[in-house]
């Protein structure tokens, strides 16, 4: 039985909530703010939700996100997440003579770990969205956005719809930042980029070059880390044998557009692994992805913003808008999450009439955890990389961080129920508020480094 204080509102809020952004961050925010009374419309440029679909792009949703959507859909999206569980108990690693360095971090498999097609997901969430009724425009542009006291507004197309406050989920590339913040608004060159593809599950049956990745009758999933000079591949299936996933984090110094969407060669990849003694199993994986299933996203980095509400307290930034996330951290989808989850109750409780304290509950709710989780993993990630080889082994085998049960056991909305007459007073007094959904000592590393300005390096 769900929590009483997690289930949907019994009746409208009355709030009207305008949302920009229809990826994860936004349809979890749109699903949210109707269970909770909220009236949703919702915008995105793309024409159709399709082109996510088509790429090659696994994400990762740890416990802390898939506690939040297994409530979508009737339990349509808890089924969907069931079928694409990632089993797997180890992920050893390797370096390029093919020693087995270390461990790559995997949550316990009985705790909600996912790897899933992000096309899918959004595809999933949309649908379910659609079966509510909610009110989603696609292949619009905005043109102007608005805010007073009173009321929030967008143009589209020469229309304006009003609401009660506008919530950006509009990604890493967002260029909203400036109305929220007088810091870091501006991205830069993270000097990394993420190389993505994926292949299903019957092709990688098919070919005996790719058994190793296989196991059995398919009970269990199989993953391998592989870790190189300047990359760091890993390859995993995910939902015993659906489909196969890679994902290299690699040193970027050349320029590079912003290009998640834009397909490359799969030579790019192979040329990076030619030499390794364990080439043998990368390369006939990789061949198998088609030109439309492998792409390289530049990774950008932001500092933190000393604020993701506006003065006015009508317009916020969610999701990577306010965040970006790099993916050895496995939390950037689970982050936004948290994040829609959250607004959608500090909305509710904080009514109609207290928009402003809404959407402050909320940041002051998510800020120091986001922050802390986010530079963390940019830190143990940028130490990985700038190390010797040798110096790869055991623990720092991965540039990714350990598994952190203080993260992945959350539940960001049985905390915000818990929370906001707290947080409301804090707010009201102006009395600085302790989270404690992250430890004190991570708490203390976060406010240190908002306070000495957010900078967009690690700690």
């Amino acid at each position: 039985m769900l929590d009483p204080r997690i289930a949907a509102a019994p009746q409208s809020s009355g709030i009207t909530v305008i949302i920009v952004g229809l990826g994860i961050a936004g349809l979890t925010t749109a699903i949210s703010c109707h269970l909770r009374g909220h009236t949703v419309i919702g915008f995105d440029k793309l024409e159709n939700l399709e082109p996510y679909g088509g790429l090659g792009d696994g994400v990762t949703l740890a416990p802390n996100g898939t506690r939040v959507l297994r409530e979508f859909g009737n339990g349509t999206v808890a089924e969907w997440m069931e079928r694409w569980a990632l089993t797997c108990t180890n992920c050893k690693v390797f370096d390029t003579s093919g020693n087995h360095i270390g461990q790559h971090p995997i949550p316990e498999t009985d705790r909600g770990l996912a790897l899933v097609p992000r096309g899918k997901l959004v595809q999933t969430l949309y649908e379910v969205a659609q079966e509510l009724g909610l009110d989603l425009r696609l292949g619009v542009k905005i043109t102007e956005y608005y805010e007073d006291h009173e009321h929030a507004s967008v143009v589209v197309d020469g229309t304006r719809f009003k609401g009660d406050c506008i919530l950006f989920a509009d990604g890493a590339n967002s260029k909203h930042r400036k109305i929220v913040s007088t810091r870091n608004v501006e991205l830069h060159q993270s000097g990394f980029s993420v190389y993505r593809g994926k292949v299903e599950g019957e092709v990688v049956k098919k070919d005996p070059k790719c058994h190793w990745l296989l196991s059995g009758e398919m009970e269990k999933d199989v993953a391998k880390a592989f870790s190189g000079p300047n990359m760091y591949l890993v390859l995993a299936t995910c939902g015993s044998g659906k489909a196969c996933f890679c994902i290299a984090m690699s040193q970027n110094t050349r320029p590079l557009e912003n290009a998640w969407t834009t397909p490359i060669d799969k030579e790019e990849v192979l040329k990076r692994v030619r030499g390794w003694k364990l080439e043998h199993q990368i390369r006939p994986i990789i061949e198998h992805m088609s030109k439309d299933q492998l792409i390289n996203t530049p990774l950008v980095r932001a500092g933190a913003l000393d604020s993701w509400v506006s003065p006015t307290g009508r317009i916020a930034l969610i999701g990577d808008a306010a965040h970006p996330f790099f993916p050895t951290s496995a939390q950037g989808a689970s982050q936004a999450i948290e994040d829609g989850a959250t607004v959608a109750i500090t909305l509710q409780l904080a009514g109609k009439r207290n928009i402003k304290l809404g959407l402050n509950a909320m940041m002051e709710l998510r800020k120091h955890r986001a922050t802390y989780i986010q530079h963390n993993a940019w830190r143990v990630n940028d130490e990985w990389f700038r190390s010797d080889q040798e110096e790869r082994t055991g623990d720092k085998a991965s540039p990714t961080p350990g598994v952190m049960d203080w993260i992945i056991d959350h539940c960001c909305q049985t905390y915000a129920w818990d929370e906001f007459d707290q947080v409301r007073e804090c707010i009201e007094t102006g009395i600085p508020y302790h989270p404690s959904n992250l430890p004190a000592e991570c708490y203390e590393k976060a406010t240190n480094f908002l306070e000495q300005g957010g900078h967009g390096l690690p700690f």
